[in-house]
């Protein structure tokens, strides 16, 4: 299967996704990444704020706040014409951005080497680590800027996980983790 095939398979199923497994599937992650070291000793993480049917970061999100975690999310940055990582505070208040996406209103820029942990969306994952995403790229140019130290962590449910490699290029970079609700997967 291609990227497009696989893309348009996961975007039909995840359509799919009703409320009640989005939060049980999301809780059960938020349990999982809050035992994992990397979480623990992560002092800013770059998160992603969800869209409907993805797995739910707003608890993800609070818990950092409430830790004093400093969170940072992806922003269309127009005058560079790419995402860039900006800071989100507690009382953000969020606007529509890019590609359908929420965004703070008012943002100040994150030096991506500075942050420890990531975790991303996508449609897609494998076991070794591959994401597909919703194509563009966007994800793979932020998570490619991040220091080579940087935890990268795919959340996603067990049914986006592929048994088969994902087919990938040489700009898609892959996961550490792979965190689902039945599963902690980590990425060789």
């Amino acid at each position: 299967m291609t990227k497009a095939d696989i893309r348009s398979l996961m975007k039909a199923r995840r359509m799919q996704v009703d409320p009640t497994e989005q939060q049980a599937a999301s809780a059960a992650i938020v349990s999982r990444l809050q035992a994992l070291p990397d979480f623990q000793n992560a002092n800013q993480i770059a998160c992603y704020l969800s869209l409907s049917q993805e797995i739910d970061t707003g608890a993800i999100i609070a818990c950092c706040h409430a830790n004093r975690r400093r969170v940072c999310v992806p922003v269309w940055n127009a005058s560079e014409g790419k995402y860039v990582f900006a800071r989100l505070l507690p009382d953000s208040v969020l606007q529509a951005g890019r590609l359908g996406t929420r965004e703070p209103m008012d943002w100040q820029e994150v030096a991506p080497q500075t942050i420890q942990l990531v975790l991303a969306p996508g449609l897609a994952f494998d076991r070794n680590g591959g994401r597909i995403g919703f194509g563009g790229g966007h994800y793979d140019r932020l998570l490619a800027a991040c220091a080579p130290g940087c935890v990268k962590a795919g959340l996603c449910y067990a049914w986006q996980v592929q048994k088969k490699p994902l087919p990938l290029t040489d700009h898609d970079i892959r996961m550490n983790l792979i965190i689902t609700e039945l599963e902690t997967i980590t990425c060789t």
